[in-house]
Order: C-alpha cells, then sequence, then structure tokens
C-alpha cells in the first residue's frame, strides 16, 4: 500500500528495475535438454491461479522461485528462509492442503532436498491431496558447486556419478501414484505448465537444469593467499553493477 512515506521508496524500486532488467541479471538461457530455471519459473508465475499457494524448499529451489516469482493477489507464499533446511518443503506443502483444500498447492524442490523428505510423498498418496511438485534437477547440490568451483576447490560428494546418485522421478511419480512431466526446454513451456495446473491431478513436474547454472545475482565469495574467505557487501553482488552506478544508488537509497 502507497503512503506518502513509501512512495519515494517505491519510486526508486521501479526506477531500479527499469535500470537493472530482471532478465539480464541471470546467466543467458540454456539449450541442450536443459532449461534455466528462471525462464521455468517466469512461465510458471504467469499461469498460477490467484488461490495458490506456493512452497519452496532449500537452496536453488528457494532462490530461483523468490527471485523470479511475481505473486497476484490473494496468493500465499511460504518458505523457511531462517534455516532453510533441506527436505522441508514437501512436509510443508502438504500442511498447506491439509489446511487449504480448495486452494491449488505447488512445492518448489530440488533433486538434491526431495531426498530428505521423499517418502512423506506416501501421505499425500494416502490422503488424496493433489499437489504439484516441481522438482528442478541439476544432478546434484548445485550450490555446493557453485561454491567449491568459486573458491578453487575440488568437486566432491556434489555432482552426480559414482559416489552420489538420485532416483529415476518418472518410476517415483509412478511409485506415489502421481502423473510425471519432464520439461526440459521452452518449447510450449507456457502451454504445458497452464494444462498442468489446471489440472486436478497430482504431478511431480521434472525441470533439466544444467549443472553449471549459477544463480545470480550473488555474492562473489572469494578465497584469499592466506586461506581466509572475504565476501563483498551485500550490494555489491554478482555480476557487478559498475561503480559510478552504485554509488549514484547508494547515495539515492
Amino acid at each position: 500500500m502507497e503512503s506518502r512515506e513509501t512512495k519515494p521508496w517505491l519510486e526508486m524500486l521501479s526506477e531500479l528495475g527499469e535500470a537493472f532488467p530482471l532478465s539480464e541479471q541471470v546467466a543467458p538461457p540454456v539449450g541442450g535438454g536443459f532449461i534455466h530455471s528462471f525462464d521455468f519459473v517466469g512461465a510458471l508465475s504467469r499461469c498460477l491461479s490467484e488461490s495458490a499457494i506456493i512452497v519452496t524448499d532449500a537452496a536453488g529451489s528457494l532462490l530461483t522461485t523468490f527471485y523470479g516469482i511475481r505473486i497476484k493477489p490473494g496468493q500465499r507464499m511460504f518458505a523457511s528462509q531462517g534455516l532453510s533446511e533441506m527436505g522441508g518443503g514437501l512436509p510443508s506443502a502438504i500442511g498447506a492442503k491439509i489446511a487449504a483444500p480448495d486452494s491449488p498447492v505447488l512445492c518448489v524442490s530440488t533433486d538434491g532436498s526431495i531426498m530428505l523428505n521423499l517418502q512423506e510423498l506416501q501421505v499425500a498418496n494416502t490422503y488424496k491431496l493433489r499437489i504439484k511438485l516441481v522438482v528442478l534437477n541439476n544432478e546434484g547440490y548445485g550450490m555446493i558447486r557453485a561454491s567449491q568451483d568459486n573458491l578453487s576447490l575440488k568437486r566432491s560428494g556434489s555432482e552426480s556419478g559414482d559416489d552420489l546418485g538420485f532416483p529415476d522421478f518418472e518410476k517415483v511419480a509412478r511409485t506415489f501414484d502421481m502423473g510425471h512431466t519432464l520439461i526440459d526446454s521452452t518449447e510450449q513451456l507456457q502451454e504445458k505448465l497452464q494444462a498442468l495446473m489446471d489440472s486436478g491431478t497430482a504431478e511431480l513436474i521434472e525441470v533439466r537444469m544444467s549443472p553449471d547454472q549459477l544463480y545470480l545475482p550473488r555474492l562473489g565469495t572469494v578465497k584469499n593467499k592466506d586461506g581466509s574467505l572475504s565476501s563483498p557487501p551485500l550490494e555489491n553482488m554478482v555480476p557487478l553493477i559498475r561503480e559510478e552506478l552504485l554509488t549514484y544508488w547508494l547515495e539515492r537509497a
């Protein structure tokens, strides 16, 4: 709600949105059987009804959804931002569906996070809770990989391979009496999602992301020569804003 006190702040936010378009702050779209999670969430946001309840899990699902979603009047969105515990999204979505049985409930998780509470799908199945479960599949733990790469560390325990594996999510969906839809490109993305959101069935929507996709903007923590870590201030994230522009907007704030 705009007031005399908030109007200057809202006007500045509008100017910032024009100066730094959202589409330019993320990595460019990917192909080759992968879809950028930002493209997916953007399409998802456009087809959710005004009564929808969105629940996110931890890490990449939280960042992508909070960054790209456009909440409409009447919608509600939940996340555990303080703890950001992996696996919290699905049981939270089950609770939301029980509390609001007539509202569409969507849970956005990742292949890493969903493994910590995958068994809760049986609760949804037992009680016939028609939840839409999105699994952002980047073949491992994307944020851990990014940190390892950023700090010039060897990737270990963060990507699918000999020492880390994930199930076939189509088989998982079938096990718990859910439909399964694979999304790996922007082709007909909007039409596919609209049909899924309009259906009254439980669905596991698997989104194939590039294992190397970064979540931007982010703090570019660096490793110093003495082994210590340094992080820039919160207002100076990667991709970096030109110093004169950053100074200008900080003086406006």
